[in-house]
């Protein structure tokens, strides 16, 4: 995996080698299914607005002008499950753990104090040097949504930024996604 800058803006992202395997994959999953890319858009957007896959957006991701990471955890879980891929085969083919909110297993006192529960996460050392370090400047940063998108943040590789600063980049690089 191979870091680069795109511009002082858009920070750094992962490009990979296997981006390009990923993408054809799921264009094949997707044809092999008899789904169009407007038919994907509709069945996401009935998951919820969070698991939305535009039509444009998906052929931005098939054409390769936008990385597939930018999808996000909830968008991948959408495809996922339109596209009616195991997690385990997900993981398989994208080197990308999804953990959502359907796949932890509550109990009842637990769905009634927290009907918008997410698994615990921890804040990797680095990201909370991030927060310290530029949380004035990017307020975002201190957020739970925020930190808890940026926690689950994996690459190819299964690991994750480390510095303060990769931490801002990566953020940089998705802010526009992540945040409500």
């Amino acid at each position: 995996m191979t870091l680069m800058k795109v511009s002082a803006t858009e920070g750094w992202f992962a490009m990979a080698a296997r981006e390009v395997d990923v993408r054809r994959w799921l264009q094949e999953v997707r044809e092999d299914r008899s789904l169009t890319q407007t038919e994907v858009d509709r069945r996401t957007r009935q998951l919820g607005e969070n698991y939305r896959v535009s039509q444009s957006y998906l052929s931005q991701i098939e054409r390769g002008t936008r990385p597939f990471t930018d999808l996000g955890a909830e968008r991948m879980d959408g495809l996922r499950r339109v596209y009616g891929i195991s997690p385990e085969e997900w993981v398989k083919r994208t080197g990308i753990s999804l953990m959502t909110p359907d796949d932890v297993s509550l109990t009842s006192d637990a769905n009634e104090s927290a009907p918008g529960y997410f698994p615990e996460y921890t804040i990797p050392s680095g990201l909370q040097s991030a927060i310290e370090k530029h949380g004035d400047r990017f307020p975002a940063l201190r957020t739970e949504a925020v930190q808890r998108n940026l926690s689950l943040a994996r690459y190819y590789d299964g690991n994750g930024p480390e510095s303060a600063d990769d931490w801002l980049s990566y953020y940089l690089s998705i802010a526009k996604w992540i945040e409500n």
